[in-house]
């Protein structure tokens, strides 16, 4: 048997259930992309559902540029609103619409349906082992990962 490097499993593993999930979400939330349906999503958890672009950066991980290109789609789109701060005129206070929220609400039971498919056939004792294995190589690449941004500020 011809046994692939793990690091290639696990990526054909997260692209076979990126695709699923993109699949699943397209009739629920047809105008949005992953990646606005995920700004959403990092946006519905901040308290009240409003936060700032900078609040989106700091959580997502998502450039400037690319963050306000997607913060006027979405805004184009209805799915939220973007006000001046009262407190700090160069802030922008970004909340979620109705619209918005529903959105959320709805890709929030298609990812659960999703999980349950995907996790079908296994016990949930070995969905707990599977979520351990993967926290431990998480870990491991996230030491090594400190280990050489030490070596590399030395």
């Amino acid at each position: 048997m011809d046994l692939k490097p793990l690091g290639i499993e696990i990526k054909m593993t997260q692209r076979a259930m990126k695709r699923f999930i993109d699949l699943q979400m397209q009739p629920v939330t047809p105008n949005l992309s992953g990646t606005e349906g995920m700004m959403l999503r990092t946006i519905s958890r901040h308290e009240g559902g409003k936060t700032t672009a900078n609040e989106i950066m700091a959580t997502s991980r998502v450039n400037k540029s690319s963050t306000s290109q997607m913060l006027a789609q979405l805004s184009r789109k209805g799915y939220i609103t973007m006000e001046l701060d009262p407190r700090d005129k160069r802030k922008k206070i970004i909340s979620l619409t109705p619209s918005g929220y529903l959105a959320v609400e709805d890709m929030r039971q298609v990812l659960v349906s999703c999980e349950e498919e995907m996790v079908a056939g296994l016990s949930e004792e070995e969905v707990n082992f599977f979520r351990s294995v993967l926290a431990k190589i998480r870990e491991n690449c996230l030491r090594n990962l400190g280990e050489a941004h030490e070596e590399e500020s030395k």
